[in-house]
């Protein structure tokens, strides 16, 4: 089974979303043996009915394969929710011939709840060499707005603090 995902770019000077990158991937994909049976199409605006049949038709999947997954608005832990109101999860066990229960999301649900209106506040301080860079920082901070939000609080600040020397970073350390 192959789902595809692409981008549906929204191309602001003609004031709608352009299909043709979409086709062009699939035809590539089609040119080396694979043949998706999903395309998730990633967009900024809604995709409306028309450019789903067109997306659908030119690519040669389903009309109800062809699934919009657009920007979230506050955190990356809204697309699993975004996934299954686009009925993803029953393409994937219908195609795989599974026979599963329907998912309880409530807890999925619960945790984006305190991800985005948390009850407390969690300052994080992070002093070390490079931190400017925020590549290297992120495998620390990802994990550490997860934890937070589930103990119900959120990370909203942070402190980004170069290290020059030990000394100095103990004593920036204990200001923060």
């Amino acid at each position: 089974m192959f789902v595809h995902v692409t981008y549906v770019p929204f191309i602001k000077a003609a004031g709608e979303l352009k299909t043709k990158p979409t086709q062009q991937s699939v035809a590539k994909l089609r040119e080396i043996g694979i043949a998706p049976q999903i395309l998730v199409c990633r967009c900024e605006k809604p995709l409306e009915k028309e450019l789903r049949q067109k997306i659908s038709m030119f690519c040669n999947v389903p009309y109800e394969a062809v699934v919009e997954e657009r920007d979230v608005d506050h955190s990356i832990y809204e697309v699993p929710l975004m996934l299954q109101r686009e009925r993803v999860d029953e393409l994937v066990c219908r195609q795989l011939q599974l026979d599963t229960p329907q998912p309880n999301m409530a807890h999925w649900q619960e945790i984006l709840r305190k991800i985005i209106a948390p009850q407390h506040r969690v300052r994080i301080g992070v002093v070390g060499k490079y931190i400017e860079l925020q590549m290297p920082i992120n495998p620390f901070m990802r994990p550490s707005v997860t934890a937070a939000s589930a103990t119900t609080a959120a990370c909203t600040s942070r402190r980004w603090t170069p290290r020059t020397s030990s000394a100095t970073a103990r004593t920036k350390c204990s200001r923060a």
